[in-house]
């Protein structure tokens, strides 16, 4: 008798791990990433969600080809998809209902969706001016924006054009190594932060008050 349990023990042990170890089900969407326009948007990353009753799982490991379309393999329980390409002024907010919702199942593990990434951004074109000298500062320490909706928010401190969010509420703030931080205020209504239309480009001058002032 005392064999026998033992021969029943370790079956149960070797048992044991297989039946945890089941592949996770697999579905596959197809599709293409555009912007508002209608315009592919190249290289998009493509994340996926898995909503639980208090939880969510995402994942943001596959990306859209050169002409947007994008062919990727996701757990069978994706509940949402969406895209963003930061580096482009695309930017997801990050909020449990982004992107489309999606349904697969063991009957149909296949499905499509064109995903509209926003529209068009705007672009501002900054220069720092040092309000001592009337001297341009071209060292910036980094250029942020935050949405008011506190979703999104942006820093870079590479020279050139800023992308934002266009018709979205953003505040403005530019750093540089000796001098004190800059907040954009619209000097025509004081109240008002940035906001711009899609497509817009905006040319904005950053007075540079030294630190030590």
């Amino acid at each position: 008798m005392r064999f026998m349990w033992i021969v029943f023990f370790a079956l149960s042990t070797v048992a044991a791990p297989q039946s945890s170890q089941q592949p996770e089900l697999q579905g596959r969407i197809i599709g293409r990433v555009v912007n508002n326009e209608g315009e592919p948007i190249p290289e998009a990353r493509i994340c996926s969600s898995i909503r639980a009753a208090n939880s969510e799982t995402r994942r943001c490991d596959s990306q859209a080809d050169v002409d947007g379309n994008f062919d990727i393999a996701v757990p069978i329980k994706t509940s949402r998809i969406f895209a963003e390409k930061p580096e482009a002024g695309y930017w997801s907010d990050g909020k449990p209902d982004s992107g489309l919702a999606v349904r697969l199942s063991q009957s149909e593990p296949i499905t499509h969706a064109l995903i509209k990434i926003g529209a068009t951004p705007a672009k501002l074109n900054i220069t720092a001016i040092d309000t001592n000298t009337g001297k341009t500062v071209d060292m910036l320490s980094f250029v942020r924006w935050i949405a008011i909706d506190g979703a999104r928010s942006f820093e870079t401190s590479v020279k050139g054009p800023i992308l934002i969010p266009a018709d979205m509420d953003v505040v403005l703030l530019v750093g540089a190594s000796g001098y004190r931080t800059w907040l954009y205020t619209n000097l025509g209504s004081p109240s008002e932060v940035l906001r711009l239309r899609s497509g817009e480009e905006k040319d904005i001058t950053a007075e540079r008050i030294p630190a030590s002032q």
